[in-house]
């Protein structure tokens, strides 16, 4: 703006100084008579052509009108932002450091993330195990396995069957229930009898034992000179067995007493069946749940083996891939999301502002700081419509601004704006605010970085 006002204030020294030049001259054409025409003219050209080699810039203006305008410098800014909030762990940058493409300006918290992630890859490893044993095919002995299922399956309902089918035979013909309590009491009394037989069996084994215990091995006799013969006694080889035949007497008394204990729970049963018939009716309903409940397990086990033995469907599979895909969509979405933690600037410039601080905590899309391309620079600036046609892309432009008086910066028109608006507030007076205008701008390189953002500048566009 300074350099502006010298310029206006030179082309009034300049119009000044030609005003009075030619009032001189024409003084001395009235006091000079003798004086010849053509000298005059050449003496006024002289002192014009002197005025000129002071103020060369001026004689420029006023040999023809040149286009000049001002505006405000700028520079391209990206305002950094994460999509995902959180705790903010690091910011290694300060404010006018100069980074590059790629440099980290924030650290975001990932230590629920890293949690995520590592279940996540668990997920796939478990995936991708059940799709190998799949297309493996089944191991044989599984197929064994499932085979003795069946076998105990059908045990069971055979079970459940005869069950059945003595209830059944209970409730249809009462009178059969006497003749199975004298069946039982008749077992009762040859148990009793086996169990006092095997207890007798026990006794006689322990006697027997403890003779073999207590036995002499050896034995002395008088040699008649007042001393003993030892002599070792040979015990026969049944009697080495006596303690088995005891052992084994044993097995056999709690065998008799288990048989014995079995046929008076039966026969009590059988008691209580006599004494109330209609609970009769009741078991025959549970044995005929019973026989259903084995026989649908006998289902189950038998598609179950079949499934083995036919190995994996095709669709079995694909489903399996399936999940395989989706486990791993599911990590790389995790680990695409653990990179976008990790802020990097995705253009080389200065960071010119931090808005945050380590420790606090980011809403998601908050401008956490900003950085600015200074190596380039722009100037926008507005011309009415009166001037716009002397203006043309690519066109050259000086600049200059207050802080580097002695500089022209070169610049290039970049744009020009396609509709008129009125004069922003910040580069007019009130009553210019009211024109209407076309935005202009003009690019510079800023390799040393003098031009900063906010600078006003003035511009002067070549022919």
């Amino acid at each position: 703006m300074k350099s502006l006002r010298k310029k206006i204030r030179r082309r009034h020294i300049l119009v000044t100084f030609l005003g009075l030049t030619l009032v001189i001259l024409a003084l001395i054409l009235c006091l000079d008579k003798t004086r010849n025409q053509k000298q005059a003219v050449a003496l006024l050209q002289e002192t014009v052509q002197k005025f000129k080699e002071g103020f060369p810039s001026l004689s420029q203006a006023a040999d023809g009108d040149t286009l000049e305008a001002s505006g405000i410098i700028q520079a391209e800014q990206v305002s950094i932002a994460s999509e995902f909030g959180g705790y903010i762990t690091d910011i290694p940058m300060t404010e006018g450091d100069s980074i590059t493409a790629g440099d980290l300006l924030v650290q975001m918290d990932t230590t629920m993330l890293d949690a995520q992630i590592e279940v996540a890859r668990a997920t796939v490893d478990l995936a991708s195990a059940r799709l190998a044993q799949t297309q493996a095919g089944v191991p044989p002995g599984q197929i064994a396995i499932a085979e003795a299922q069946l076998a105990q399956a059908k045990a069971a309902r055979a079970a459940a069957t005869q069950a059945v089918s003595d209830t059944l035979a209970l409730v249809e013909n009462p009178q059969d229930i006497r003749l199975q309590i004298a069946v039982a009491q008749a077992q009762a009394e040859a148990a009793q009898h086996d169990v006092a037989q095997a207890m007798a069996l026990k006794d006689a084994a322990e006697i027997a034992k403890n003779q073999f215990e207590n036995a002499p091995t050896t034995v002395r006799i008088p040699d008649g000179k007042g001393g003993y013969i030892k002599f070792n006694i040979n015990i026969p080889l049944d009697a080495h067995l006596t303690p088995n035949n005891w052992w084994q007497a044993w097995i056999g008394v709690n065998t008799t007493v288990a048989q014995q204990k079995g046929i008076q729970a039966s026969l009590a049963h059988l008691y209580a069946q006599r004494a109330h018939p209609q609970s009769l009716e009741t078991q025959a309903d549970e044995a005929l749940a019973a026989l259903a409940q084995t026989e649908a397990q006998v289902a189950i086990v038998q598609a179950h083996l079949e499934d083995l033995k036919a190995g994996a469907i095709e669709e079995q599979i694909a489903a399996l891939e399936a999940r395989v895909a989706q486990t791993h969509a599911a990590l790389d979405s995790l680990l695409t999301q653990k990179t976008m933690l990790k802020i990097v600037s995705p253009i080389d410039g200065t960071v010119i502002d931090i808005m945050v601080h380590p420790g606090e905590v980011a809403a998601p899309g908050t401008a956490l700081l900003t950085v600015a391309d200074l190596s380039q620079v722009r100037l926008t600036v507005y011309l009415p419509e009166t001037q716009i046609g002397q203006v043309c892309l690519g066109q050259r432009v000086q600049v200059t601004v207050d802080s580097f008086p002695d500089r022209i910066f070169e610049g290039q028109v970049t744009h020009i704006a396609d509709r008129a608006e009125f004069t922003p507030r910040n580069v007019a007076t009130k009553e210019e605010r009211v024109n209407l205008v076309f935005a202009v701008k003009v690019r510079m390189p800023n390799d040393d970085g003098d031009l900063k953002p906010g600078m006003p500048a003035d511009a002067v566009f070549e022919e």
